[in-house]
């Protein structure tokens, strides 16, 4: 399958953006990383704006259905289905790859809340946030405030994963979701 230019322009500014940062990403990286011409990247990106978003919006995408997947085929009822939230970010953790949250990344660089790039962060925590709750529903707990609750375990968990460089916060936060859920 031929893959367009476009697409390994957005392939090539995903991978850079998450493992160096928006603000360390120079558009020629991506150019030549992608292998096209500099028209070519300007013909589908007017601008380095236009191409973070884009590539912010696949990882929303792409993010969203690997969680949604993991937490899904781990096939548990009811509570133990939203406890395995953090079974499958122990996974993400583990992976070599792993630098954060891209969205909680994108935060601390760009410090302006009104800035499209800020927006599309909230949007991915909020769909996080509306996963957990529809997680917990099935479980028969409706509880917008207790999603929200998850969601800062999840995104602490995150954090302290990424400054300690220890996956085990995954697990510190399963048992704090699991006496919450107890509660």
């Amino acid at each position: 399958m031929k893959v367009s230019a476009r697409e390994k322009i957005i392939e090539s500014a995903y991978r850079l953006f998450y493992k160096q940062g928006l603000r360390a990403t120079q558009v020629d990286q991506v150019i030549q990383e992608s292998e096209v011409a500099k028209r070519t990247f300007y013909k589908h990106f007017p601008s380095k704006q236009d191409v973070v978003m884009d590539a912010l919006q696949e990882r929303h995408t792409r993010w969203l259905q690997w969680f949604t997947d993991k937490v899904e085929a781990l096939n548990t009822p009811g509570k133990e289905r939203v406890l395995g939230i953090f079974d499958a970010l122990r996974e993400w953790f583990d992976d070599p790859a792993f630098r954060g949250c891209a969205f909680l990344n994108v935060t601390a660089e760009i410090y302006d809340a009104q800035e499209p790039e800020r927006e599309l962060a909230r949007r991915h925590k909020q769909d996080m946030d509306g996963k957990v709750a529809q997680w917990l529903k099935q479980a028969g707990v409706e509880d917008a405030a207790l999603a929200r609750q998850i969601g800062l375990l999840i995104d602490g968990a995150i954090i302290r994963a990424q400054c300690f460089g220890d996956p085990d916060y995954a697990q510190t936060a399963r048992a704090l979701c699991a006496a919450i859920l107890r509660a």
